[in-house]
């Protein structure tokens, strides 16, 4: 309750449950007006909310997020976008956390279901839903909530969770923006694979 009563002074509204969250971010209405400080060059984040340290950490993006953006450092994604862009942008990271969301909560459904088929006791299924809401949904709370969308929406696209078929209204600039920087991530992520390739070879040896 006590980050529903934050976030409902940054955006104006109600306390309300976090379930509002999600569609308070697909509105614009909790970036636009969340007071969260955006780093520069050499300067740790310090956000204003506790529940913001750290962001992003879904799949890496905390490791990769940092030198990525250092890479893209100057270019228009990585600065003032028009309004409409950034809508976009917001419009995007929503769908995709909807999307991770609903595969997670799945996980939960085939858990229950498991119980109901004596495979799995009550006592699991919690075990499973308090993993669910500490691991998963954080980490997506965190990845799409983030003062910077264009990264976990990048990241989105670079794991297929959105398609070209998603960008079709967006404009130009943030598509392609979109496209590198989903580039970036998948380089990354394949010099990370031979690196742990390497190690493993290594220690076979």
């Amino acid at each position: 309750m006590q980050l529903a009563a934050q976030l409902a002074d940054a955006t104006g509204r109600e306390a309300g449950p976090l379930g509002e969250v999600p569609a308070l971010f697909a509105a614009g209405q909790l970036l636009d007006n969340l007071p969260v400080a955006i780093r520069q060059r050499g300067q740790p984040r310090e956000p204003k909310f506790d529940a913001f340290i750290g962001l992003p950490t879904r799949r890496g993006l905390l490791r990769w997020g940092e030198p990525i953006a250092r890479e893209h450092e100057g270019d228009r994604m990585s600065g003032d976008l028009p309004k409409a862009d950034k809508r976009k942008v917001r419009q995007l990271a929503g769908i995709a956390w909807e999307r991770e969301l609903r595969q997670e909560l799945r996980k939960i459904a085939a858990a229950i279901e498991e119980m109901e088929n004596g495979a799995l006791s009550p006592f699991d299924v919690n075990d499973s839903i308090h993993d669910f809401h500490d691991g998963a949904s954080r980490d997506l709370y965190r990845q799409y909530a983030d003062a910077l969308p264009w990264l976990g929406v990048s990241r989105a696209y670079c794991d297929r969770v959105l398609t070209d078929e998603d960008l079709v209204d967006a404009s130009d600039e943030v598509r392609n923006g979109i496209r590198e920087y989903a580039a970036s991530f998948a380089k990354l992520g394949a010099e990370e694979g031979t690196s742990d390739e390497d190690s493993r070879d290594s220690a076979e040896r």
